[in-house]
C-alpha cells in the first residue's frame, strides 16, 4: 500500500507485483486482529422537533446531520 497525493488529497493505492488476469480474484490482508479503528464508533446528535415547535426549518433529521441540509433548486 502506498499513499499518493492527488490534487492535495491523499489516496491509498495498491500495486500488484504480478499481472492480474481477467476474472482472477485478489485479496488484501489488512494485517492481524489488532485494528483499533474497527472498534471505534461515531455518534451523531440529532435535534428533533418538539411537539409545540411548528417551525420545521430549525429542526434537523438524521439525514440532514449526516449528509448536510437538503436544498431546493430555488436556493
Amino acid at each position: 500500500m502506498k499513499k499518493i497525493d492527488v490534487n492535495g488529497e491523499p489516496h491509498l493505492c495498491l500495486f500488484a507485483l504480478d499481472d492480474i488476469k481477467e476474472g482472477e480474484e485478489i485479496a488484501y490482508n489488512y494485517g492481524g486482529e489488532d485494528c483499533p479503528w474497527r472498534t471505534q464508533t461515531t455518534s451523531i446528535t440529532v435535534n428533533t422537533m418538539e411537539e409545540d415547535d411548528s417551525d420545521p426549518v430549525h429542526s434537523e433529521s438524521l439525514m440532514d446531520c449526516a449528509f448536510g441540509p437538503k436544498t431546493t433548486p430555488e436556493e
